[in-house]
C-alpha cells in the first residue's frame, strides 16, 4: 500500500490524473484512502476535459461509499464540496465546505484550509452574482449624472458584483477624496412595517479620505477600498433594514494598517440635502450614506447608545468625520461607554 501511495503521489505531482484513475480502478479492493485519492484525481481531471460530468459522478460515487466515515473528515468534505460545485450544485457545495472548516485542525492543514476557503469564497460569489441582477442601464445613467453633478468628475477605481466603486478627486469646496458605490441600489432592502418602501429600500455608500491619501493597490494600506468591496457583498446578501445609524462591529481591525474595527452609516454631513438622495424615474429614492469608520470603544458605545448620541460625542470632542482621520482619538473611551 505504501508503494501505491508513493506512486499516486508522483503521478499527482506530474498532473497525471487520468493515470491515477486507471491505476486505482485496476486495484482488486478499495479503501477509504484510495477513495479519497480517486475522488481527487477525478475532480482534477474533470477540470481538464469537456466531459466533466462523468468524472464528477465517479468522484461522487467513490466518496458516497464512505459517507459515514467521511462525515467529519475535512478532506472528504472538501472533495465532496468540490464535486458538487463542478456539477453546479453551489448551495450544497457551500454546506460541505463550511462543515469542512469546522474540522480542519488549527495550526495544521494550512494548504487544505486555503483550498477550502478559496472554493467557499468562489461559491458564495457565484451565489451573489446569480441572485443580484444589478441596476439597469437607465438607472445607472441617472445615478452617474447625479454623482457628476453633485460631487464632480469620476473614474472607476474598482468593482464587484455589478457594482462600481467610483473616485471623485479633491476640489475647492470639498478638499478630500470621495469613494462611492454606483449600482448597489440595485438591491432593494427589506423595510420595516410602517416605513415607505419606495423611500427607504435603496442606498449607495460613500467614504471620504484625506487630500494627501495615496492609492497604492495594497490590501492593507488601501483598506477603505476593500472595506467598500466587503460592504457591497454584505449588503447585497443582507436581509436586514439598512439606513442611517446602521453599524457593524467586525471585532478586529480592517487591516494591519489601521485600528478601525467597525463602522456606522450617517448622512453626508458636508454636502447639501440635494446631494444626498436621488429620486429615480420609478419614484424610488436612492440615499447616499457616509461610511464612518469606528474604533473599538466607539463600536461598543454605539452598541449601547443611539447613532445620534455617538455623533454628539464626536461633536463635543471637536472631531470632524469628513474626511477619515486615522489619528483621531477613540471618543467611546470613558465611563459612559460601559454598560452594567
Amino acid at each position: 500500500m505504501a508503494d501505491l501511495t508513493e506512486q499516486i503521489k508522483k503521478m499527482h505531482e506530474a498532473d497525471d490524473f487520468f493515470g491515477i484513475i486507471r491505476l486505482i480502478e485496476a486495484q482488486s479492493e478499495s479503501t477509504y484512502e484510495l477513495a479519497l485519492q480517486y475522488a481527487r484525481a477525478c475532480i482534477n481531471a474533470a477540470r481538464k476535459t469537456s466531459d466533466s460530468f462523468t468524472l464528477t459522478q465517479k468522484a461522487q460515487e467513490a466518496l458516497d461509499r464512505y459517507a459515514i466515515q467521511g462525515k467529519d473528515d475535512p478532506y472528504w468534505l472538501f472533495y465532496k464540496g468540490f464535486a458538487l460545485y463542478l456539477e453546479g450544485l453551489v448551495p450544497e457545495s457551500i454546506t460541505r465546505l463550511e462543515r469542512a472548516m469546522r474540522f480542519i485542525r488549527v495550526g495544521e492543514d494550512q494548504a487544505l484550509f486555503a483550498h477550502v476557503s478559496n472554493l467557499a469564497a468562489v461559491c458564495k460569489a457565484e451565489l451573489i452574482e446569480a441572485e443580484f441582477p444589478g441596476i439597469d442601464h437607465q438607472e445607472k445613467d441617472e445615478l452617474l449624472a447625479h454623482i457628476k453633478e453633485q460631487f464632480g468628475p469620476v473614474h472607476k477605481l474598482a468593482g464587484a458584483y455589478k457594482v462600481d466603486i467610483l473616485h471623485v478627486g479633491p476640489n475647492e469646496n470639498h478638499p478630500y477624496h470621495v469613494l462611492m458605490t454606483c449600482g448597489l441600489s440595485g438591491r432593494r432592502l427589506p423595510v420595516p412595517e410602517g416605513f415607505d418602501v419606495k423611500s427607504n429600500s435603496r442606498l449607495e455608500l460613500c467614504i471620504m479620505l484625506p487630500e494627501n491619501y495615496e492609492f497604492v493597490n495594497d490590501k492593507d494600506r488601501d483598506w477603505p477600498v476593500f472595506l467598500l468591496l466587503k460592504l457591497i457583498e454584505q449588503i447585497i446578501s443582507s436581509q436586514e433594514f439598512i439606513g442611517f445609524g446602521y453599524y457593524i462591529d467586525y471585532g478586529r481591525p480592517f487591516s494591519l494598517a489601521t485600528n478601525f474595527c467597525g463602522l456606522m452609516l450617517t448622512a453626508l454631513g458636508d454636502y447639501p440635502g440635494v446631494s444626498q438622495s436621488k429620486v429615480m424615474p420609478s419614484g424610488e429614492v436612492v440615499h447616499f450614506f457616509q461610511v464612518v469608520p469606528l474604533k473599538k470603544m466607539e463600536v461598543e458605545y454605539r452598541s449601547r447608545h443611539t447613532a445620534s448620541a455617538l455623533l454628539n460625542k464626536f461633536k463635543s470632542n471637536g472631531i470632524s468625520l469628513t474626511p477619515v482621520d486615522e489619528n483621531r482619538p477613540d471618543v467611546g473611551a470613558g465611563v459612559d461607554s460601559v454598560g452594567v
